[in-house]
């Protein structure tokens, strides 16, 4: 979504605003999706997402190496502080810790500080002043309402404690990002 939004998917506003999000994803006046495609409305096949999803691919293939193609998300992200990366496209905060771990050898200066620096997101040529520019969430738990009651306190109750100040804390000084 970053990766799409960097580009110029989405419309001008709010992040996730009406009536297109940065998926390409067109939503009614309730918030319930009614289309991604151009054709009802959305902006999925888009010039900004295709654009996004071609250069991705482009970028990939020329400059990653060939086993980054097979891999995953949480296989990717520790691979920088590995030292072989010299720039990536998008920064996700959850691998922040492994950048500055002590077995990050490759990237930190003898005195433990970081080699690496951190940039600005860029910006694609369909991106316009007041879009969404990488990734920017408020975060949000979800309880369905089909879920039975007692599952449903009990998700309830692992939400604070998830949220707690206690565990919040704890999670900045191991991850060095917060829960909220």
């Amino acid at each position: 979504d970053a990766w799409l939004s960097m580009a110029g998917n989405g419309d001008k506003g709010i992040p996730n605003g009406l009536p297109v999000d940065e998926w390409g994803i067109k939503v009614d006046e309730n918030s319930r999706p009614v289309g991604s495609c151009t054709a009802r409305g959305g902006d999925t096949n888009g010039p900004a997402a295709v654009y996004s999803i071609q250069k991705y691919l482009d970028w990939l293939k020329a400059y990653a190496p060939a086993e980054a193609q097979g891999m995953t998300f949480s296989e990717s992200g520790p691979v920088p502080a590995q030292g072989g990366v010299a720039q990536q496209i998008f920064w996700y905060t959850a691998f922040t810790a492994s950048m500055v771990d002590a077995s990050a050898k490759a990237v930190l200066n003898d005195d433990g500080t970081p080699k690496w620096r951190m940039a600005p997101s860029p910006h694609g040529v369909y991106w316009k002043d007041g879009m969404k520019l990488g990734y920017q969430d408020v975060g949000s738990w979800t309880l369905m309402k089909s879920t039975p009651t007692d599952r449903a306190k009990a998700a309830w109750l692992y939400a604070q404690f998830v949220t707690s100040k206690t565990v919040d804390v704890k999670k900045s000084h191991v991850g060095l990002t917060f829960i909220r």
